[in-house]
């Protein structure tokens, strides 16, 4: 820059223009020093630059690996897991109207809150279930939930059935919308045959003016009756209004009022049951017939019962009347035995029949009593021991057996099981294993002892004692009955092993043993989701070859599982082959309303109306 100033300076003065003379070499010395410096300096960035770029490179290199992992990993875990919050809820874990309920629903009901179900949930976590259980009871909506499992998690919690309905009535005055889940908890717990729980929860819904279905009430009162528990079916029946009866109820109701001794209560029943349609079976079964017979020949009052029977087109099995008129014979008048003979030939059997047995019982009846008891005082003594069983009252049972015991009295094995079966009940294992062990060194012992004995083993876990006990069993010559498989089938099942149950099954069949409905409907139990469609056949086969007729509750139990395995076609072919043979005359609107929700979601258009005809159809 001062370049100029210099050649301004040697046009002045010749001392300044010497002077430049000999600054010009440096001047180009410097210049190129500067060039050299400049020129090394932009090669060096350059390099740098380049160093860098190489870098870089590299690492991104290494970063799309990374993230081409990372992107199959969550591919693979989309494609067997699927979309966390997108997962399509089960039909049977919705409960209430929570998911036709959309968001801006001018109608005013609530949207449901989808509460994901968890990996525990599945597996039996009780913890997550009932956690669940109180987020929905915090909120102010409907929530999808499956209000069975949270029940069945408070059970194994210890909690009994009115605890449970204490802390579903609570919820429900928090959060009334829980309420319309409450009230579809009554059939889950009929197809699991929760007789306890199910009545309790009937009444907290009667409570909360909420009434079940009637097939729901029918039901409960078919599990009292199989229980022996006749004063439950008559409250039972007591809580469903007059009309809304049904002839299976009735029917019911009678059997329960012939044990119980209410002759008038039970022919009530019978005059109010409608006459059935030509070419269709009575609804009375050929057992209540003969309970209510039996205790019309107590009463006096045979041709009373009969007219009632006959119009109802009742029959009566040549056995069951053969042993009936043995009874009596022993010790009714001869009037009330002719009655007898006159309402079998009324009922379809000869009176030769009749007259036989007759004979036989009369020539019975001359020989010595060899007892201070008779059979009805002896039957009186028996359930007095059940009572006192089923009130867990053992002292007062044992009481009772061992005045009888020291009476002189020769005991029946009746006596025998009764007092076994209080011991079994009231949870005294131990002694119950003692008397089962006096009455083998007396001779007493038979299939229903031995099965009593069985249930008390496997409801302790104790797989190989239950075992050894059948083993038992049989080397005494005595057969395994229906009792027995069942009650091995149901702790296979418990035990969820598949291949051990229809092993089992199929040693039944070929011990001739005939599955019964209690069978078909224990081993629908074990159907699960994932459960394949074979086994479904396999299960449907065993019903159709049942003998006795199949009820709604166990024909739901087979559509409920079609619908959660998702084989619409099986239940298509099932209703196919049961309208063919008339068996969809008492199915109730509910049952309906499940196949037609089944048949939605299968996008199955045709079959919704059918069915929808159909219901409308039969009322």
């Amino acid at each position: 820059n001062l370049w100029p100033s210099f050649a301004w300076c040697s046009d002045q003065c010749s001392p300044t223009r010497s002077f430049l003379s000999l600054c010009r070499p440096r001047q180009t010395f410097l210049v190129n020093t500067l060039l050299f410096n400049c020129i090394s300096a932009s090669m060096a960035l350059m390099q740098a630059a380049s160093l860098f770029a190489s870098a870089v490179g590299e690492a991104a290199s290494l970063v799309w690996m990374e993230l081409a992992m990372f992107g199959l990993a969550a591919i693979c875990y989309v494609f067997f897991i699927g979309v966390p919050g997108l997962r399509p809820t089960k039909p049977n874990a919705k409960i209430g109207k929570g998911a036709s309920a959309s968001k801006g629903n001018s109608s005013g009901e609530c949207n449901a809150i989808p509460l994901e179900p968890r990996q525990s949930d599945a597996s039996g976590d009780r913890p997550a279930v009932l956690d669940d259980w109180e987020r929905a009871k915090a909120s102010s909506e409907v929530a999808e939930l499956n209000l069975a499992s949270v029940v069945d998690a408070m059970r194994k919690l210890g909690k009994s059935p009115s605890d449970i309905a204490d802390e579903l009535r609570s919820a429900i005055n928090k959060n009334p919308a829980l309420l319309s889940n409450v009230s579809s908890l009554p059939a889950a717990l009929l197809r699991d045959d929760s007789v306890e729980m199910l009545d309790v929860m009937l009444s907290l819904l009667e409570e909360l003016g909420h009434v079940a279905d009637v097939s729901v009430y029918a039901g409960l009162m078919a599990a009292q009756l199989r229980r022996r528990n006749y004063k439950g079916v008559a409250a039972t029946g007591a809580r469903v209004a007059s009309d809304a009866l049904t002839p299976r109820m009735r029917s019911i109701l009678a059997s329960a009022a012939a044990q119980r001794g209410c002759f008038d209560e039970a022919l009530v029943h019978l005059q109010h049951m409608p006459e059935p349609a030509e070419g269709t079976k009575s609804p009375l079964t050929h057992t209540v017939t003969a309970q209510v017979l039996a205790l019309a020949a107590r009463e006096k009052r045979v041709l009373a019962a009969v007219e009632a029977m006959q119009r109802l087109g009742a029959n009566l099995e040549q056995k069951q009347f053969e042993d009936l008129l043995m009874a009596e014979g022993r010790k009714s008048s001869p009037e009330v035995c002719e009655d007898l003979i006159n309402a079998g030939v009324a009922l379809g059997l000869s009176s030769e029949v009749g007259r036989a047995a007759l004979a036989k019982a009369q020539a019975g009846k001359s020989a010595p009593n060899s007892g201070g008891c008779s059979s009805g005082e002896l039957q009186r003594y028996a359930s007095m021991i059940k009572a006192h069983a089923k009130e867990r009252d053992l002292k007062s049972a044992a009481a009772v057996f061992e005045r009888l015991c020291t009476g002189g009295t020769p005991l029946t094995p009746l006596i025998y099981n009764c007092f076994l079966d209080a011991c079994v009940q009231c949870g005294d294992f131990e002694r119950a294993k003692a008397h089962f062990e006096t009455m083998k060194c007396l001779g007493v012992v038979d299939t229903v002892g031995y099965n009593t004995l069985l249930k008390a083993y496997l409801s302790r876990g104790q797989a190989e004692e239950a075992r050894a006990l059948v083993e038992e069993m049989t080397a005494r010559g005595l057969l395994a009955n229906k009792v027995t498989y069942n009650e091995l089938l149901h702790a296979k099942v418990m035990s969820k092993d598949r291949r051990g149950m229809w092993g089992l099954i199929e040693q039944m069949q070929a011990a001739g043993v005939n599955p019964n409905s209690v069978t078909c409907s224990i081993v629908l139990k074990s159907l699960t989701d994932y459960t394949q469609p074979e086994d479904l056949r396999r299960v449907i086969s065993l019903i159709e070859n049942i003998e006795e007729s199949i009820d709604e509750v166990l024909f739901s139990s087979v559509i409920e599982a079609c619908i959660r395995i998702k084989q619409m076609d099986l239940l298509s072919d099932l209703m196919k082959r049961y309208r063919q043979k008339g068996g969809f005359v008492n199915l109730s609107a509910p049952t309906y309303g499940s196949m037609i929700k089944a048949y939605g979601q299968a996008g199955d258009v045709k079959r919704v109306q059918e069915l929808w005809a159909e219901m409308q159809e039969r009322g």
